[in-house]
This record gives C-alpha cells, sequence and structure tokens, in this order.
C-alpha cells in the first residue's frame, strides 16, 4: 500500500520551500493542493473529505508568519481552529525550543499580531 501512495504521489509538483517561512524543508505542500495567494503565504492545504464541512491543515506557525497565518484565517473564513501539537518541545538534550507560536490572545485579554488586534473572550 505504502509503494502504491509513493508512487501515486512521485510525479506531483511540490511547492518551492521558503526557508523563512516553512519550519521544515522537507515538508512541503503539493501545489495543486496548496492556497495559492500572492497577499501571503501559509504551509496549508485544504481536506477534501465528504462531508459539509471544509477543512485546513496546516502547520502551526513560526513567529515571522502569525501575520500570515491570520491572513489564512480570515481570507478562508475560518470560525474553529483545532490545535494538534504543543507550543513547545524538548530537543535530543532535553532543551524546550518552540514549536508553534502563541496565536491567540489571553482570556479577557489583547495581543497585536501585525494588522490584527486579537481578543479571547469566556464564554
Amino acid at each position: 500500500m505504502r509503494e502504491e501512495c509513493n508512487e501515486h504521489l512521485k510525479d506531483k509538483q511540490r511547492v518551492e520551500w521558503r526557508e523563512s517561512e516553512d519550519r521544515y524543508y522537507d515538508v512541503m505542500p503539493y501545489a495543486e493542493n496548496f492556497f495559492n495567494n500572492p497577499n501571503y503565504y501559509v504551509n496549508a492545504s485544504p481536506i477534501t473529505i465528504n462531508t459539509p464541512f471544509e477543512f485546513i491543515a496546516s502547520q502551526g506557525p513560526m513567529a515571522g508568519t502569525l501575520e500570515s497565518f491570520l491572513d489564512l484565517i480570515i481570507d478562508k473564513k475560518v470560525n474553529r481552529i483545532f490545535m494538534v501539537t504543543n507550543l513547545f518541545e524538548k530537543d535530543s538534550k532535553g532543551n524546550k525550543i518552540p514549536k508553534c507560536e502563541q496565536y491567540w490572545a489571553e482570556p479577557e485579554e489583547t495581543r497585536e499580531i501585525g494588522k490584527y488586534i486579537l481578543r479571547t473572550e469566556s464564554l
């Protein structure tokens, strides 16, 4: 099964790696399944499944990509975000290193990210 999948993907064109905007040089979206917007760049792809909902898979934003990440959120009218990673991870020596930048404000506080002012309110 893995060989069939690899065979299917071998001719797919990948988006060019952008060192300042991509966390990993070997995890790139496929060009045919990528949000190609000239106003922002986010390593993200739509997920198509048989459901009335639309999904986007994205790497967690880094400090330098927060505003572009929020541009995607606004542009695609995203109303829910499910984060499945931690903000930090440990390197091989056990040191805590950033994995994903926090892209929300703490409850009842505001946070400015580029042109955006975020506020998280308690429900």
